[in-house]
């Protein structure tokens, strides 16, 4: 079980990672390539945490598919699925996925030009996490992008009171949701 587990958070981490690195002289694998045989080991039933293994897996190759996308167009209907298999799985502390991937859509939604639907997606985001840190920074970005300015001044202040890790501007950017 243990070693399912160990499986689990590596695939975990090939997904949200979405490309290959690789060193010299070595051949490359895609995460792609790494995903199904990976599932196939684990056996069914298997849970992580309180939700099925395989819920995760189905997240988990989502995300990587999102992450591969060639462009928004593509991309945002996958992060839809993967916010709708993330809304899915039962309520555990710590949560079964490393981090809400409403913030990837939205930030998917924003780059596209689609401000106000990335609005309502960081909205619903804030719904399920207060004060969320990346969450809010997003809706501020969002209704900057709108010209809000007011309402990204007051959601700025909120970010503000509750960053922690130094500066924002230097290690926070909606490319990286």
């Amino acid at each position: 079980m243990r070693n399912c587990s160990f499986l689990i958070l590596l695939l975990v981490g090939i997904s949200s990672n979405g490309v290959a690195q690789q060193a010299p002289g070595t051949s490359v694998v895609q995460p792609a390539q790494l995903l199904p045989p990976a599932r196939a080991a684990i056996p069914q039933q298997t849970m992580f945490l309180f939700n099925p293994a395989d819920k995760i897996m189905n997240i988990a190759a989502l995300v990587l598919e999102a992450r591969l996308a060639t462009n928004a167009n593509s991309a945002i209907p996958i992060w839809r699925r993967a916010v709708e298999a993330q809304d899915a799985l039962s309520y555990d502390d710590p949560p079964a996925w490393y981090y809400w991937i409403r913030q990837s859509l939205a930030a998917e939604l924003l780059r596209s030009g689609r401000a106000v639907e990335a609005e309502t997606v960081f909205r619903q985001g804030l719904c399920r996490s207060p004060r969320n840190r990346r969450l809010l920074f997003g809706l501020w970005k969002c209704l900057e992008a709108q010209g809000r300015s007011s309402d990204a001044g007051w959601v700025q202040r909120e970010f503000a009171a509750s960053w922690r890790g130094g500066d924002p501007a230097s290690s926070l950017h909606i490319e990286d949701f």
